[in-house]
This record gives structure tokens, sequence and C-alpha cells, in this order.
């Protein structure tokens, strides 16, 4: 039963924020190999310094993601 507050998270969950789905599609972004600066535009970011952050961590995930963001398939 819900109590009405939000959940706090515990040792094995994260309570989901703004900034955390934020940062997952930039993430993807630079996993997709979208160009950095259009990438630092829709971040918002001032500094590429934080840009390039997102790029490093994508970068050393990108082996064995396969093919990030696929065409739907046809029958859709």
């Amino acid at each position: 039963m819900s109590t009405g507050r939000a959940s706090r998270g515990s040792r094995t969950r994260k309570v989901m924020t703004f900034h955390d789905l934020r940062a997952t599609g930039l993430a993807w972004l630079a996993l997709r190999g979208d160009d950095s600066l259009k990438i630092m535009q829709r971040a918002g970011h001032t500094d590429f310094v934080t840009t390039q952050g997102y790029i490093r961590e994508a970068e050393a995930a990108r082996d064995g993601f396969g093919n990030v963001f696929p065409p739907l398939p046809q029958s859709l």
C-alpha cells in the first residue's frame, strides 16, 4: 500500500529522478554516435568538458550494445 510519499530507495533500488532520465538519454545519444556538438546543444551544456563526460562513458560501454535505436519494424 502506498503512503503517497516518494520511495527513498534501498540498497538494491534507486529512486529515479528527472536528471537520471536526462543523463540516460544523453548517454544513448552518445552510444548511437550522434555529433558531440549536437549532444552538447540538446543537453544545454555551456562547457564541452561536461558533454565529454557522457561521451567517454558511452565509449567505454559501447561494445556489446548492438544497434542503438534500430529502425522500427514495418509492421508497426
